[in-house]
């Protein structure tokens, strides 16, 4: 699906020329000691700054997710420029 050009939605970004991941959040699974459970979550925008999709995969795609999964809060990384 695209944001039409004549959208009044505002954009989560301003427009720039490639767009890319404007957000990363990755949390512990389980035991906190372990550093290898983890799931990460990114939010991608398009150039025009709208959300263009959300990827979240655990253990950096080296594994299946899990059935369930419990993130420990705070996450332990946080990074982009929705920060901001």
């Amino acid at each position: 699906m695209t944001i039409p050009a004549d959208a009044t939605l505002e954009p989560l970004m301003p427009a720039s020329e490639r767009g890319g991941c404007a957000l990363e959040l990755c949390y512990y699974i389980g035991v906190p000691q372990d550093p290898h459970n983890f799931v990460c979550m990114r939010v991608f925008v398009d150039r025009r700054g709208y959300l263009a999709g959300i990827d979240v995969d655990y253990r950096a795609n080296s594994a299946p997710m899990p059935e369930k999964v419990d993130l420990l809060e705070p996450p332990f990384h946080i990074h982009g420029a929705l920060l901001r």
